[in-house]
């Protein structure tokens, strides 16, 4: 930072008799905004693909830890759950998603500001569902939106007023959608009937191919498309994605939670007494932000610490947790809940920010200022479960 033109690095590869010769180059477009360069060839193609993931990794953490602290992390650091994101909190964020002094003038312009907000808040690209419409009629934006979680709407709002567009152009529609056909299995549960289905980035055939459901595994379902008659899911992984309509069976919340209680069931009672023996370990511990021990830890130290002594090694951050896992609950759904169940909740930009552990289908644990809170779920901060987006099972035994 503080140059005109950033640094170069230039890379010389000398194997057996072949000579390569390439560079990066880092351009300033804008006081936070640069150009990287890429120059390449022979040997240092694969060497150029491993700089150039490197980087997206280091910036991934960079911009996670950047939004964790500046905009998402204040609320939770004092205890606070409300769901309308601040003012200042939405400012820093788009001065981070759209570094320049003007707003955006263009469709283009907007999809790269919400698709920017998507990947580096909302999470990877297997998590929670976000999708938009846009449009331009006599100088004016409209946005469609639809996800599965409302905070994404105030977030998403405050987010264009930030970057100076007007809000009142947004049309909400929460999933799993109440308006639908009633022979689909929409905002219910559904089984696989086939083997080897592809779940798509889009309805219908030739889309992308975003990952692959199996004969007999169970599906969240979100919404239907009536011109295909393909299904919007969540499979038992958390990926989201869009399978044929023939693909899925109908099943009730009863079959379909039996699911994930079947199966190498018969050890979860001595399982559970380790649970619960790990848990009660860190009884009356205080928090402390970024705290890993047991005299003071935060929410997802916590969380990994419980699993640590059951020799389970989770990711260190809440964000990083609920990737891991298989989908049990939903925002709209807690009653497949079980003790040890990782328990996640959005930060008022839409950010996964804070977790938790189930202690069965009513009740759950997790570390808030200024200490470890058990929780009933009829009576916790209305705020703090309005923020409660999904759980998932680290051990199914």
């Amino acid at each position: 930072k503080g140059v005109a033109d950033g640094p170069q690095l230039r890379l010389k590869v000398v194997t057996g008799r072949d000579t390569a010769e390439g560079g990066i180059r880092f351009v300033r477009m804008a006081p936070d905004s640069w150009r990287v360069t890429l120059r390449a060839g022979g040997a240092l193609d694969p060497i150029l693909d491993g700089l150039i993931r490197e980087l997206e990794r280091v910036w991934s953490a960079v911009c996670s830890a950047e939004e964790l602290n500046s905009a998402a992390a204040p609320a939770e650091r004092a205890g606070g759950w409300g769901g309308d994101p601040s003012r200042a909190s939405m400012d820093a964020l788009g001065r981070h998603l759209w570094p320049f002094d003007r707003p955006p003038e263009t469709v283009a312009e907007v999809e790269h500001l919400l698709r920017s907000y998507r990947t580096e808040i909302v999470g990877p690209s297997q998590g929670l569902f976000l999708a938009w419409e846009l449009a331009m009629t006599d100088g004016a934006f409209s946005v469609d939106l639809w996800a599965e979680h409302p905070r994404f709407f105030k977030a998403v709002e405050g987010l264009l007023l930030a970057v100076g567009l007007r809000s009142e152009h947004v049309h909400a529609r929460l999933l799993p959608d109440e308006h639908r056909d009633e022979s689909a299995p929409v905002g219910g549960y559904g089984q696989v009937r086939f083997d080897q289905i592809p779940l798509c980035g889009v309805p219908g055939q030739g889309g992308e191919i975003r990952s692959e459901l199996l004969l007999g595994e169970p599906v969240w379902v979100l919404t239907s498309d009536p011109a295909t008659g393909w299904l919007l899911v969540h499979s038992a992984d958390g990926y989201w994605g869009w399978v044929m309509g023939e693909a899925v069976i109908q099943q009730s919340a009863e079959a379909f939670h039996r699911w994930f209680a079947s199966g190498g069931r018969a050890g979860w009672p001595a399982w559970e007494e380790r649970w619960r023996a790990a848990l009660n370990r860190f009884r009356g511990a205080c928090y402390v932000w970024g705290g890993r021990a047991r005299t003071g830890l935060d929410c997802s130290g916590f969380v990994q610490g419980v699993y640590a002594e059951l020799g389970i090694h989770l990711p260190r951050d809440a964000r990083q947790q609920a990737r891991c896992g298989r989908l049990v609950g939903t925002r709209w759904d807690r009653s497949g809940l079980c003790a040890g169940d990782l328990l996640f909740f959005l930060g008022s930009t839409g950010a996964i920010t804070h977790t938790g552990l189930a202690l069965g289908r009513n009740s759950f644990v997790h570390l808030s200022p200024p200490q470890m809170q058990v929780c009933e779920w009829a009576a916790a901060d209305p705020d703090l479960i309005g923020a409660f987006v999904w759980a998932k099972r680290i051990l199914d035994v």
